[in-house]
């Protein structure tokens, strides 16, 4: 008899068959530059490890508290454009198993430091931290209109993904929702047609009460992810981070 991993989360319920290959789990969340030594770092480093992640896709971090979860880990490059903190990186890629074939420019025409990519057990993992709608507008170059940023970069990445159409997976904070809410049209389209060859795990009213992510996790198809739950900012009166953690199990086929 085969053997079935059974999840169910809210309405979201998924069948895994697994077929001589181990489930994996993969988690993304925005860590608003939680530091290792704060209270806070502390407790987001307890719920990480609570999930037991596989890989985890992690933006807006600090270099020492990715390296307290042990294991291994690749990031983007320092500088995104709003000067260079050395122990800060926009994406970082973590794994229990070894991380190789790093690659943090992915495309000369992505905007710097919001990028890095690896091969992590057989599979292609890219992470992004896409620019939100006012990058660059008001602070930073203050050369930008609302959303040009943004767009430039999902043009850059439909580029660069489009040929990847097997054992890939794209993680990490996209600053839009989907389904589309109050973004653009237009905006939305573009963040559409970046991902149209891939499933979205992620859309939809996903958040412990309902909230829809900005925070994604999209994969080939053949590598039935399926959404397994959320990790919760709340902490006492305050917050851990302004974005709550998506984690999914995948089938990797490599």
């Amino acid at each position: 008899m085969l053997p079935v991993s059974f999840y169910r989360f809210g309405m979201t319920c998924c069948v895994l068959l697994v077929l001589g290959l181990r489930i994996m789990r993969i988690l993304t969340w925005n860590l608003a530059w939680a530091t290792v030594t704060s209270a806070k770092g502390q407790e987001i480093i307890r719920r990480i490890e609570e999930v037991q992640p596989d890989v985890a896709i992690l933006t807006e971090v600090t270099t020492p508290l990715v390296e307290a979860l042990g294991g291994c880990a690749a990031y983007s490059s320092s500088d995104h454009g709003y000067g260079v903190k050395p122990l800060r990186r926009k994406v970082a890629l973590w794994s229990r198993s070894p991380i190789v074939d790093v690659d943090s420019t992915g495309s000369p025409d992505l905007p710097p430091g919001r990028f890095v990519a690896a091969r992590i057990n057989g599979m292609r993992v890219l992470g992004v931290c896409i620019p939100w709608r006012d990058a660059h507008v008001r602070t930073g170059r203050k050369d930008a209109s609302p959303w040009e940023e943004h767009s430039r970069y999902l043009e850059a990445l439909h580029s660069l993904i489009k040929p990847l159409n097997s054992n890939t997976i794209v993680g990490g904070d996209f600053n839009q929702r989907n389904p589309r809410h109050r973004q653009p049209q237009d905006v939305f389209r573009a963040l559409d047609k970046a991902f149209s060859h891939m499933t979205w795990v992620t859309s939809g009213e996903i958040g412990a009460s309902g909230e829809r992510a900005i925070d994604h996790i999209v994969a080939t198809p053949e590598m039935d992810a399926c959404f397994a739950g959320n990790v919760s900012s709340e902490y006492g009166a305050t917050r851990l981070s302004d974005h709550f953690g998506l984690y999914c199990e995948i089938n990797p086929v490599g």
